[in-house]
Formats: C-alpha cells, structure tokens, sequence
C-alpha cells in the first residue's frame, strides 16, 4: 500500500478547505499549497508523525495573510519519499 492517501473538501472551496491524509507509518510531513506554475503559497506545517489519519485546514490565504486569488490551486502531502497531491478550486465568494 501507498505510504500516504489523500483528500480535500469542500472542492471547489471559498472560505477554507480540509486537506485530509493518512498515514501507514511514521514519517516526516509536509502539507503545502502551490499555484499551477509551481510557485508555493503557503507551508501548512512540517512535522514528524506517528501512523494516522490527520487533517489541516487552508484558509485561502498566503504567508502574509493575505486571501489569494481565485482559481486553480494544488495541495501536496510529502511524508518521507511519498508524495500525494491533488488539484482544488477556490471560487470567488
């Protein structure tokens, strides 16, 4: 099995979304958000976690804060050498 699964909801989003992972063993995790170009937004956490299910929330919001544009956004799970990543819409309010 996969080290790592993953999921977000409510996609499309416009206030915040719920990026959900599993994990079978313990690792290494970082969850981060990207635009299509690669560019990263925001760095939802990095830490060292014990087998589970977890779950962060995005509020749409950069590093500084600041809501971002809507559109087409891209949330990636690393945990170790395996890596989950999938694509999310956040709508205009």
């Amino acid at each position: 099995a996969p080290a790592i699964s993953s999921y977000s909801y409510p996609n499309p989003f416009d206030d915040f979304i719920k990026i959900g992972y599993e994990l079978n063993s313990t690792a290494d995790v970082s969850v981060t958000i990207n635009t299509v170009t690669g560019t990263e937004v925001r760095n939802l956490g990095n830490q060292i976690l014990a087998p589970g299910k977890y779950t962060v929330t995005w509020d749409g919001k950069n590093e500084n804060g600041t809501k971002v544009s809507p559109g087409i956004y891209y949330y990636t799970v690393r945990a170790g050498k395996s890596i989950s990543s999938n694509k999310m819409v956040l709508i205009q309010k």
